[in-house]
């Protein structure tokens, strides 16, 4: 299962660890405002993980991106102090002024955007659910390639998460699903990259329409997906 792992110091709290890691959405307080705890909802969305993993960068503190979770060393939270630290992160990740102050937004994106990482933007012009491509590791457990392709270092480490319309992505996978026909749908693959000076995007590549079964239709467009973008 491939991992993206984040450890650098752009701030003053630098901290690394060999800790098993942990799932990590944010602390808050109680509802009784008493003590602070770990944030348990199941899903942040992409802009939400991308300034929270930029605070975690500009401190120096290791994280990991793995299946469209931010994951923490588990050591992290051992003691008050600490749990008060990570509350202090989560605030600042949802303080506009701080964040824009201290971490440039196009620096959130990158730290969960590398050559491994692709935003995916769908429009589905059917009937069928897309939910399942739009969030995906090429080689998972829930879904992988053959192993001839995992054997590849770049398709082993590919990851697809939701589309985010802020901070601006460098760079987005763009999936159209239509031409729904009775036991087969038309799908297409475009990649679009940010043109700094205009704030515009370009496509720089373009996959063709392709017809296919509505069988199994999720695996085989995630499958041309990882083989698209590492062609």
């Amino acid at each position: 299962m491939s991992l993206i792992v984040v450890s650098f110091s752009c701030g003053t709290t630098d901290k690394k660890t060999d800790s098993d890691f942990i799932v990590f959405n944010g602390v808050e307080m109680n509802t009784n405002e008493t003590a602070l705890e770990l944030i348990t909802k199941p899903h942040l969305t992409g802009s939400e993980k991308s300034r929270l993993a930029a605070v975690f960068v500009y401190y120096g503190w290791t994280i990991k991106y793995e299946n469209g979770l931010l994951l923490i060393p588990e050591e992290y939270i051992d003691t008050d102090d600490e749990i008060e630290l990570l509350w202090n992160f989560t605030t600042k990740a949802n303080d506009k002024e701080w964040f824009d102050y201290h971490v440039m937004e196009r620096e959130s994106i990158n730290v969960l955007q590398n050559d491994s990482i692709y935003h995916v933007k769908i429009e589905n012009n059917t009937d069928l659910n897309s939910n399942e491509i739009e969030e995906f590791n090429c080689c998972s457990e829930d879904f992988s390639l053959d192993d001839n392709y995992c054997n590849d270092e770049r398709i082993e480490s590919t990851q697809f998460v939701p589309f985010t319309e802020s901070p601006q992505l460098a760079r987005y996978l763009m999936v159209t699903m239509g031409s729904f026909e009775n036991d087969s749908i038309e799908f297409n693959l475009e990649l679009f990259d940010l043109v700094e000076a205009s704030e515009d995007y370009r496509r720089t590549a373009n996959f063709g329409s392709k017809k296919i079964s509505t069988i199994n239709y999720v695996d085989e467009i995630r499958r041309y997906m990882c083989l698209f973008v590492n062609k």
